[in-house]
């Protein structure tokens, strides 16, 4: 660990469910497993309340509350969430195990430039990442790229890939949006680099800061969205 190169810290939050007894040890010694509530009991009919639990039993916990629903409604059904693997998507192979490695060793790079080199990026992902956000009525921001491409999520934390995807999926455009989306893009990026600022990191920082302040201005009121 005294050689790892720490990228970005995160934390997230998850519920806790407790029957409300006595605790002797508080929070703490609320259970962190799932719950299946069903109000009808309270007296409100069709109503069922899924809490705790985790990532890794959301699979479980959506079974035993489609069972408790085709209970009340009378159905007789075998789950088989378990045994089937979900359907491919086709604006989602990008996402699957591996594929930036295969994507990148198999690509002409003069035909489909990676635009993000940390996470094997190619510009036909971001494309595609486009055109799908596109036709779901949403806006291909720099955000949504990330979420899901994987773009800026690499040791640079979007550092170039930022500067590039713009450029390749707008052309010049409006050049005063793409530095807001720049801008906005970094600042969140920034919540997770500053706890782990030292070593390789933060020389990383300077740099980025270099590149985006010295160069494109980004700390200006006008690519902050002031007047």
């Amino acid at each position: 660990l005294e050689n790892t190169r720490y990228i970005r810290a995160y934390a997230g939050v998850r519920p806790i469910y407790s029957s409300g007894g006595e605790q002797t040890g508080g929070d703490r010694s609320a259970g962190r497993g799932f719950v299946l509530l069903d109000h009808g009991e309270e007296g409100v009919a069709n109503f069922l309340s899924l809490t705790g639990g985790k990532l890794t039993t959301y699979r479980l916990m959506a079974e035993k509350c489609a069972d408790r629903i085709c209970e009340l409604l009378s159905l007789d059904a075998a789950c088989r969430t378990h045994l089937e693997p979900l359907p491919p998507s086709e604006d989602g192979t990008h996402l699957e195990h591996r594929a930036a490695e295969r994507i990148g060793s198999s690509k002409d790079s003069t035909d489909d430039p990676l635009v993000c080199e940390c996470e094997m990026v190619p510009r036909s992902d971001l494309l595609r990442v486009a055109d799908t956000s596109a036709r779901q009525h949403r806006s291909p921001d720099l955000t949504a790229l990330r979420l899901r491409s994987r773009m800026g999520k690499g040791p640079c934390q979007g550092t170039f890939c930022s500067i590039r995807a713009p450029k390749y999926l707008f052309g010049e455009g409006d050049k005063r949006k793409k530095a807001e989306w720049v801008g906005d893009f970094l600042r969140e990026r920034w919540k997770g680099v500053r706890p782990v600022l030292w070593d390789t990191q933060l020389a990383q920082a300077e740099l980025t800061q270099g590149l985006h302040c010295g160069f494109f201005s980004l700390e200006a009121p006008w690519n902050r969205g002031g007047e």
